[in-house]
């Protein structure tokens, strides 16, 4: 996982419950940030290296020259990490990528053996996707540029157009890494299931989203104890997650790193209170219409930027070559 930037101030949090995952997964941190070596569990190693060295690496493998805009463009190359860090993976059976605004369950609980075994991509989702190590897999999206042409022949781009712009195409997680894995000679067991809490950046209330049949489902708070996570419903019901996914929600600054248990309320993370009432999650689950109408806002000129960045030149040839195959 490269990084580049700044950390979320609750990055302590997710090496705290990243060191739950010992056994199942290493997680392999490519940055030039420093990070206190007191808290880093010993499966997580911090490898030191900077944007430029990652960008060689990426060009060092593609036929064309590409420059990497910024940090976030880095998530259109994650489907080539087991490429571009393949002198660190050799000793793996699975490798893949993540994000840093997580809090993770027990991902044991839900990356079982029989998973393991019977299936080459799990999850389908930038925030967290494994792939098997076999060349066939870990090649496929440069083999496709150079042989196949899928997405040419399919979405009416190329690889070449999307890595070539500045805007941030979601590669790692859309339409066009599936176009490329699902392809006969890949034949690519996909376990595509959502266990995870993906949580509605436009609401500040935790309004939980599943792509997969458009369904959403609220919670009050989150609750992580001794490695286990779980969204709390007003009623009190409960239900297990593998990880908390908190993108572009901003948290303040928490104070629970040492505890046994913490709460994951909106825009906070909170020591376990002796008692937790009615009242309290039901202020939890209040609408907030200003923070709604602020971020609502904010997507909108981000949609408006993507286009001038590449974007809308992506849509307009993957638009023509729908018109032209009707």
């Amino acid at each position: 996982m490269p990084y580049f930037g700044s950390f979320p101030n609750y990055f302590d949090l997710w090496l705290k419950t990243a060191e739950f995952q010992k056994g199942l997964v290493d997680f392999l941190l490519f940055t030039d940030c420093q990070v206190e070596q007191e808290i880093i569990p010993s499966n997580v190693r911090v490898i030191d290296m900077d944007y430029n060295e990652v960008e060689k690496r990426v060009n060092s493998l593609l036929p064309f020259k590409v420059k990497m805009y910024s940090p976030y463009k880095i998530t259109d190359y994650k489907p080539l990490y087991g490429k571009i860090f393949s002198d660190y993976l050799k000793e793996y059976d699975f490798w893949g990528f993540c994000d840093v605004d997580l809090i993770w369950g027990n991902l044991a609980h839900f990356i079982t053996h029989d998973v393991l075994k019977n299936y080459d991509r799990i999850y389908s989702r930038g925030h967290l996707e494994l792939f098997r190590n076999l060349p066939k897999i870990t090649n496929a999206v440069i083999d496709d540029y150079s042989k196949y042409h899928t997405l040419e022949n399919t979405m009416g781009v190329s690889i070449k157009d999307i890595f070539s712009h500045s805007y941030a195409a979601h590669f790692d997680e859309g339409p066009h890494l599936q176009a490329i894995m699902s392809q006969p000679r890949i034949n690519a067991r996909n376990y595509i299931h959502y266990d995870m809490a993906d949580i509605k950046s436009t609401k500040k209330q935790f309004i939980c989203i599943n792509p997969i049949d458009n369904s959403e489902e609220a919670f009050a708070y989150f609750k992580w104890e001794n490695g286990v996570l779980s969204g709390y419903r007003l009623d009190g019901t409960f239900k297990e997650f593998a990880y908390a996914h908190l993108q572009k929600i901003k948290m303040s600054e928490q104070t629970v790193k040492d505890e046994g248990a913490f709460l994951i309320i909106p825009n906070k993370f909170i020591k376990v209170p002796s008692v937790i009432d009615s009242t309290s999650t039901k202020v939890w689950s209040e609408e907030d219409k200003d923070y709604e109408k602020s971020k609502l806002n904010y997507f909108k000129w981000l949609r408006f930027k993507h286009i001038f960045n590449g974007g809308g030149i992506l849509r307009l040839k993957e638009k023509i070559h729908q018109y032209r195959a009707k």
